[in-house]
């Protein structure tokens, strides 16, 4: 596993964690924040790399800001 996919992984981690502090499903994180659902679950699993802009919407969603999901 290279840097970029460990770091994928771990910011994935993040995001699936705040999500279920929130008590949100996949399905409603897809409705706020315009990602789909099949896409959070591949950033969730680290199998995606994604653009900033939607990092930046699913914080929206989560109620978070972008900084604290790359920590």
């Amino acid at each position: 596993m290279d840097i970029l996919e460990k770091e994928c992984r771990r910011i994935g981690l993040n995001i699936m964690f705040r999500r279920k502090e929130l008590q949100m499903t996949q399905e409603t994180l897809a409705s706020l924040s315009g990602v789909s659902r099949s896409r959070i679950s591949d950033i969730e699993r680290g199998r995606e790399v994604f653009k900033i802009s939607s990092l930046m919407l699913i914080a929206e969603a989560l109620q978070i800001d972008y900084r604290e999901l790359l920590k």
